[in-house]
C-alpha cells in the first residue's frame, strides 16, 4: 500500500513472517530483503559498511560504549516479534545511522497468576 506520508523506505517482518523463516538471529532473519546484503557474517545496507547500520531493541539504540558502532545483536529468534528495516530516507530521530536502521520490537511477556485455597 503506498503511503504518502512515508519518506523512508520500510520493510516489516511481522511475527507471522518470523516463524515461517528458518534463522538463527537477526541478520539471518533479514538478509534477504531488498537492498541488505550480508558479507563474512556481516550486514551491509544499501552499499554501506556494516557498522553504519543502528540497531534499535525496544527503542533502545544498542552501541558499543567503547567504539560508539552498533555492530549488531545477538537475539533468539523466538523473543522477537516484529522487525522493522528502514533503508533509506529516514528522519532525523535516526541521526546515529547512516546506512539504515533494524528496529526489533521483542514480544510481551505472561503473567500467569494462579489463585487457589
Amino acid at each position: 500500500m503506498f503511503q504518502p506520508d512515508l519518506t523512508s523506505s520500510l520493510q516489516r517482518l511481522n511475527s507471522d513472517d518470523i516463524e515461517n523463516k528458518i534463522a538463527d538471529n537477526i541478520d539471518d532473519l533479514i538478509e534477504h530483503q531488498a537492498g541488505i546484503v550480508k558479507v563474512d557474517g556481516e550486514i551491509h545496507i544499501r552499499g554501506g559498511r556494516a557498522d553504519e547500520n543502528l540497531y534499535i531493541i525496544d527503542r533502545v539504540a544498542t552501541k558499543d560504549p567503547l567504539t560508539g558502532r552498533s555492530y549488531g545483536v545477538f537475539l533468539s529468534v523466538d523473543a522477537i516479534d516484529e522487525i522493522e528495516v528502514i533503508t533509506g530516507g529516514f528522519n532525523a530521530e535516526y541521526g546515529q545511522a547512516m546506512s539504515g536502521i533494524i528496529e526489533v520490537k521483542t514480544k510481551e511477556g505472561v503473567i500467569i497468576i494462579d489463585c487457589g485455597y
